[in-house]
């Protein structure tokens, strides 16, 4: 690592920082030549791939104390990719899971005793992959990074196909609830729909099992829908209060809190649609990175 630099979290190994940095790289590199390699194969799988490692890049070279331009630029290549994700949903096949139960009848050794069910419906695709969560925090991801355009693709794409096994709270989902209202009433503002939102973000609460903080997500969306700056400056407070908890108790390698990126998403649309100014927002939270945010608002 370069002495020029400094830390921007106290809390991280630097050197097993600076690999894991190095191995992202490494492994985002390896990626893009598979891809030219084999351009039909696992193509949208590719993609995700691609931007989660793009994302992780950015996190890292944050997290390391590098220029806030080369870690937008990062997340910027990130967005490219998720966009061919949400462009390629539905085109791969689902990733195959089945139960195994054994029949006590017969010894553990005998094959006779073992059954195979599979869970998954003959020629079913795969939805997961830019999920309406995806969608919701690729568009937080592009607004932070200043691609307000990118941001609004991303929302109006939000959809889940109805029965989906990816939703809810069991073994296998990777979106909950909660998840699809704040990912539907994003959508639903950038169709100008402002009272459907508000509907959907009213029914969200606590509810055991939530990965994401979504009711201070909430809060900010309801000031942003009724035109309430107090209302959005309080869920932002209460975004990063519980983020900042959740950095106490997760292992410091975990790079996914380097940066809090749906409170800087939100605060940039109340921004951009003249809620609030940007000098209203923390410019001292290592969570929140300031200088990601513009007072431009797009045309």
């Amino acid at each position: 690592m370069s002495s020029t630099l400094k830390p921007r979290h106290d809390y991280i190994d630097i050197a097993t920082t600076e690999r894991v940095l190095q191995n992202g790289m490494k492994h985002r590199d390896d990626l893009k030549g598979l891809m030219a390699a084999e351009p039909a194969t696992l193509l949208q799988t590719r993609f995700n791939s691609l931007g989660s490692e793009c994302e992780q890049i950015a996190l890292l070279l944050y997290a390391l104390g590098h220029p806030i331009e080369r870690v937008r630029e990062m997340y910027r290549d990130a967005v490219i990719a998720y966009e061919e994700v949400v462009r390629l949903r539905g085109t791969e096949p689902v990733f195959p899971v089945a139960e195994v139960s054994h029949n006590p009848a017969f010894s553990s050794a005998d094959p006779r005793g073992v059954k195979i069910k599979s869970l998954n419906a003959p020629d079913e695709k795969d939805y997961s992959l830019g999920n309406s969560w995806d969608c919701y925090h690729f568009a937080c991801v592009a607004l932070m990074v200043g691609q307000a355009d990118a941001a609004e693709r991303f929302a109006v794409q939000a959809w889940d196909p109805p029965g989906s096994k990816y939703l809810g709270y069991g073994k296998y989902s990777v979106c909950t609830t909660n998840d699809q209202r704040l990912a539907y009433a994003m959508r639903k503002f950038y169709e100008k729909d402002r009272d459907g939102a508000l509907r959907l973000v009213s029914m969200i609460g606590p509810t055991k099992g939530e990965k994401h903080d979504v009711v201070d997500q909430a809060v900010i969306w309801k000031g942003i829908l009724q035109n309430q700056p107090a209302a959005v400056l309080d869920g932002l407070m209460g975004l990063l209060a519980w983020h900042r908890s959740k950095v106490k108790i997760i292992p410091n390698w975990a790079t996914d809190y380097f940066i809090c990126a749906s409170a800087l998403g939100l605060t940039a649309i109340a921004i951009q649609t003249g809620l609030i100014q940007k000098k209203q927002v923390p410019n001292d939270d290592v969570f929140f990175p300031f200088d990601f945010l513009s007072e431009s608002r797009p045309g």
